[in-house]
């Protein structure tokens, strides 16, 4: 039966460590094997959170070398979709992590959303202008995004593409 996980003797492990407590576990036993396989989860996430905050202190250098009203956040985006695109940064290397982000990502318009209250009544005088706008840029967004959609749905289609379930 073939390991899913390197297995102690084997040196092809790049730098996965075992914790004090698996290196006390009994060798071949449930308990080894588990630790083994949360230590190698473990440090997958954590070289994954570091690629993603490398890219992201790429972003800020670069905000503040290009002389442009762009965020810092804009600059890490491009830089992680030209990495991905060009070959140089695997999915795999971001993937599990990047999930994680998108699924806490309701958590981080908390802030924001408690700013909206606190500035209330900086806003409530022009609460119509913001909802013109909001309603405008969401129907565009959403045209713009099902326009883009169908059409590279219809290019992997002609080239007998992937399977869309």
């Amino acid at each position: 039966m073939p390991q899913a996980y390197p297995s102690v003797n084997d040196p092809s492990r790049n730098a996965v460590k075992l914790s004090k407590k698996a290196h006390s576990a009994k060798p071949g036993g449930l308990a080894f094997r588990f630790l083994i396989k949360y230590d190698y989860v473990i440090m997958k996430y954590i070289r994954q959170i570091i690629i993603i905050l490398f890219i992201s202190f790429l972003g800020e250098i670069l905000n503040h070398l290009i002389p442009l009203p762009v965020p810092a956040s804009i600059y890490g985006i491009i830089i992680m979709f030209a990495a991905l695109v060009s070959g140089i940064l695997k999915t795999e290397s971001v993937k599990e992590t990047s999930h994680f982000l998108i699924d806490i990502m309701p958590i981080m318009f908390v802030a924001p959303a408690v700013g909206l209250i606190e500035a209330w009544d900086l806003i409530s005088g022009s609460l119509v202008q913001y909802l013109v706008l909001i309603i405008a840029s969401t129907i565009l967004v959403m045209g713009i995004t099902g326009r883009i959609t169908q059409r590279m749905l219809k290019q992997t289609g002609e080239k007998g593409g992937a399977d869309h379930a």
